[in-house]
């Protein structure tokens, strides 16, 4: 499934008025916890995007290209 930001916001939304509201059934961990994995999810996507490729290149085109995005 392809989420785009705003489907991801109105999700948010959904989640933070359910829990608002106690109808919320699956325990949320704590935001600590929750930017913690957002963190490392960053950073493993980060890593990948700029790793050298595979004919042994520097990292630079793969960084060249995420700035450009």
């Amino acid at each position: 499934m392809k989420m785009n930001l705003d489907q991801l916001t109105d999700l948010i939304g959904e989640i933070a008025l359910e829990r608002h509201l106690g109808l919320l059934k699956v325990p949320l961990p704590s935001p600590a916890e929750i930017r913690h994995t957002m963190d490392e999810a960053y950073r493993r996507i980060w890593e990948v995007l700029t790793a050298p490729d595979e004919e042994g290149d520097d990292e630079s085109a793969n960084r060249d290209w995420f700035a450009s995005e």
